[in-house]
């Protein structure tokens, strides 16, 4: 699954042609609320979904469709990435897994055309987000955690405080650290990344 700048940058490539009936910011609100999970405030199980289709999201309001659509953008993301073999060019680290996330976020921060739109969506709580029955100051604060993660395109430093944010231990935070630095100087993984942005719309057609 995607990491939150990744997962922006998806949605804003497809959001005009697959979902400009839904209201901008709350669509957006919708698909980046799913990984409060990781302040540990919800269960994975209750934000997550299985085996959606585009259609599926058609009567949902513009929240629910795009917490749905985060569900789908992990799906395809997962899929490519095994499909493509991007673990058999990594090194074999405990946490190159979450290293890698990173790594897309770091290539694919470029690709969003304004983020000072988005990191002033986060202003706002939505009704649909205290339906979940999490403390409105932790949504305060996972709205907050976004924006300065949103802020400039995330080197090590930015990595490090968010990744602390989130519950990851320090001793975590130095391993990606380590791993983020090793992969990001390999040709192939870099290209897998990039492929996926350019072919996310083609796997989203046959998600229909």
């Amino acid at each position: 699954m995607p990491s939150p700048i990744t997962h922006i940058a998806f949605t804003e490539k497809i959001y005009d042609k697959f979902f400009k009936d839904k209201d901008r910011k709350e669509f957006f609100i919708g698909t980046i609320f799913p990984d409060i999970r990781y302040l540990g405030v919800i269960e994975r199980s209750k934000t997550h979904f299985e085996d959606l289709r585009l259609r599926d999201l058609e009567k949902d309001n513009p929240f629910t469709s795009g917490l749905k659509f985060h569900s789908i953008t992990d799906e395809i993301r997962d899929a490519f990435m095994i499909s493509r073999k991007v673990y058999s060019f990594c090194p074999k680290l405990e946490y190159i897994n979450i290293s890698l996330k990173f790594l897309e976020d770091q290539i694919l921060y470029e690709k969003v055309g304004e983020w000072d739109e988005y990191i002033k969506f986060l202003d706002v709580i939505l009704p649909d987000e205290l339906s979940f029955d999490i403390k409105k100051k932790d949504i305060r604060k996972w709205h907050v955690v976004l924006q300065k993660y949103f802020k400039k395109r995330p080197n090590q430093n930015v990595i490090s405080k968010f990744a602390s944010k989130i519950n990851l231990a320090s001793d975590v935070g130095v391993e990606i650290k380590k791993s983020l630095e090793i992969i990001k100087s390999i040709p192939e993984v870099n290209r897998i990344i990039k492929d996926l942005f350019n072919c996310f719309e083609g796997f989203l057609n046959n998600k229909k």
